[in-house]
C-alpha cells in the first residue's frame, strides 16, 4: 500500500512539472569582460517572425526587470530617447509558436505550449565589439485549459535574458 502512494505522488509530480512554464538557456558564450564596468544599457529587439506587440513586450519586460535589480545606472529600451549608452543588448526573436487564450478557451490543452526563441548579443558601443552572446527559449505552461499563452513564453524568455546578464555582471 505504501508503494502505491509513492508511485502516485511521483506520477502526479511528473505530470504537474511537465505542464509548468519553462525558460531554458540553450547556447551561451560567456562575456569577455565583466558587465559591471558598464554604467548604462540599451535594449533593442528585431525579428522577421515576431509581430510588433511581441517585440515590444520582450523589450519592455527585459528593461523592467533590469531596472528592478539596479545593475546599471540607466537602462533604456526602443522607445526611449536617452543619451548614447555604454552597452547594447541586441535581441533577435528567431522563432515564435503562438498560442492565444482564445485557442485555450476553444481547444483546451490541444494547442500545446507557446514558445519563443531569442538570440542575444552584447555589444560594447564604444568599440562596436561583441562581448558575449546567448540563445534562450521561453515556453508557456501547457496541458490544460488554464495553461499559458505566448505572453507567458515571452516572460520566461525575458527572465532567462536577465539571468544571463546577472551572471556576467
Amino acid at each position: 500500500m505504501n508503494y502505491f502512494r509513492v508511485i502516485t505522488i511521483v506520477l502526479l509530480f511528473v505530470l504537474l512539472s511537465a505542464c509548468a512554464s519553462q525558460g531554458v538557456m540553450i547556447n551561451t558564450t560567456p562575456t569577455e569582460v565583466r558587465l559591471s564596468q558598464y554604467r548604462s544599457l540599451w535594449v533593442s529587439v528585431s525579428s522577421e517572425t515576431a509581430n510588433e506587440d511581441e517585440m515590444r513586450m520582450l523589450a519592455d519586460e527585459v528593461v523592467r526587470k533590469l531596472k528592478s535589480i539596479s545593475m546599471f545606472e540607466q537602462v533604456s529600451g526602443p522607445g526611449d530617447s536617452a543619451a548614447p549608452q555604454d552597452l547594447h543588448l541586441q535581441l533577435n526573436i528567431v522563432d515564435v509558436i503562438r498560442v492565444s487564450m482564445q485557442d485555450r478557451a476553444f481547444a483546451g490543452a490541444l494547442p500545446g505550449k507557446a514558445k519563443i526563441l531569442v538570440d542575444g548579443e552584447l555589444i560594447d558601443t564604444a568599440t562596436q565589439q561583441k562581448i558575449g552572446n546567448f540563445r534562450v527559449e521561453g515556453k508557456s505552461s501547457g496541458g490544460s485549459v488554464f495553461a499559458g499563452d505566448t505572453g507567458q513564453a515571452i516572460l520566461r524568455a525575458s527572465e532567462m535574458i536577465v539571468e544571463y546578464i546577472s551572471r556576467n555582471h
